[in-house]
């Protein structure tokens, strides 16, 4: 499956018997569902949107596993000591962690949500004010931020354009000026 447009991997509990997974030079952001594959020995997802790392450690016979050119952000530290347990910590990544670039953190940690602050925000298939629009969002739908992308000025706002992932699974770009967080 390498260098399609392939945003998002989820549910392939099915392929229990899948030996290698080859998803290089993609638009993923979310991978989802590799929790049953227990005989993947090779995963290669360099060259993606990946910011958050979860539930390697529950691939018992991963052997090799390859994630360079993605924007980590997070790795949950069962993963992250599965990681170095199998030496799989590029020496690039260990800088990033070093530097506080990329953080450890354990599997409580809340993920923060957003919602639109103006109603129908567009949901834009790139990051740019002339992509197509996927659709209009509601002011109060539920948005996960997957990667924080380019900084730009919309309107005299400043913002970065962000990559979310919206109640329904959809995957798009919104403006993050316009979002607010939830708070609980």
């Amino acid at each position: 499956l390498d260098f399609n447009v392939i945003q998002k991997i989820e549910n392939l509990n099915n392929n229990i018997s899948l030996r290698s997974l080859f998803l290089i030079g993609n638009e993923i952001c979310i991978i989802e569902g590799l929790d049953n594959l227990k005989e993947l020995n090779l995963l290669f997802i360099d060259d993606n949107y990946i910011s958050i790392i979860e539930n390697l450690y529950k691939m018992k016979c991963l052997k090799t596993l390859s994630y360079s050119k993605n924007p980590i952000e997070k790795i949950y530290r069962k993963d992250y000591d599965f990681i170095v347990k199998k030496d799989f910590l590029s020496s690039e990544l260990e800088s990033d962690i070093f530097d506080g670039k990329v953080k450890i953190v354990d599997e409580n940690e809340r993920i923060t949500l957003y919602s639109p602050s103006v109603n129908n925000l567009r949901l834009r298939k790139s990051d740019d004010l002339n992509s197509g629009i996927i659709r209009n969002l509601k002011k109060g739908e539920t948005l996960k931020i997957i990667f924080r992308g380019n900084e730009d000025v919309i309107s005299d706002l400043k913002g970065n354009w962000v990559k979310v992932e919206t109640e329904k699974g959809e995957i798009g770009w919104c403006f993050d000026a316009y979002l607010e967080e939830i708070k609980e």
